[in-house]
């Protein structure tokens, strides 16, 4: 930004480049997860007719700081093989800082631990407390983001379907890896993606008790 080749703002007025600047700002401290749960909770208190109004400058900033936040964590919302890749490209990050942590004799970083650290557990995890909540409430506002949701869904049952004991085999020789596409994925995911995506907010409730209900029984 220091070149003039590089400043994108160079003939923007000051004013206007001050405004811009803070929400830069704002968006990418937004990405830290220490503000995670603190900015889903505003979230949560909108739907799709509050975009409709005329938004304050700190609603302004709560939404556009909220998508660039789904955005840095949207791995699992994307069709399954994309998603597998990223994931596969984390976990080996992951597990190499654990490597390295575990040759200095330091203690090895949660989710860091090859021969400890369930791919299938802790991604299931990272949807349930992380992803689910962020995205439920981003597609009330965003309704073009319910796709992301199907997917996020079909991710997820990809991950409880596979075997509990293969991988707890695979983590104790410290070879667990990424399992393969299922079969019919090619013909069947995009069907079942849509034909499983609740529409509204009530149709979400009602589909969790359904399962709470099946749970019981």
């Amino acid at each position: 930004m220091q070149q003039s080749k590089y400043n994108i703002f160079k003939h923007t007025p000051a004013a206007t480049y001050s405004i811009v600047r803070e929400a830069i700002i704002h968006m990418v401290l937004a990405t830290d997860m220490s503000q995670h749960f603190v900015k889903l909770g505003l979230l949560k208190t909108k739907d799709e007719e509050w975009l409709k109004q005329e938004l304050s400058r700190e609603d302004r900033l709560l939404i556009m700081s909220m998508v660039v936040h789904a955005a840095d964590v949207s791995n699992p919302c994307r069709p399954l093989p994309l998603y597998l890749q990223w994931t596969d490209k984390v976990i080996q990050e992951f597990f190499a800082q654990g490597d390295r942590e575990k040759a200095f004799g330091l203690p090895i970083s949660p989710l860091m631990n090859r021969e400890t650290t369930n791919i299938a557990r802790s991604q299931c995890g990272f949807i349930d407390v992380i992803i689910a909540p962020l995205y439920n409430a981003m597609s009330e506002i965003i309704p073009q983001m319910r796709e992301c949701v199907a997917h996020m869904r079909y991710n997820k049952d990809f991950w409880s379907s596979l075997s509990v004991l293969s991988i707890c085999e695979e983590m104790r020789k410290g070879t667990q890896k990424l399992p393969p596409l299922p079969d019919d994925f090619a013909a069947t995911a995009v069907l079942k993606l849509h034909m499983r995506l609740p529409r509204t907010r009530t149709q979400l409730r009602h589909k969790e008790k359904q399962r709470t209900l099946r749970d019981i029984h």
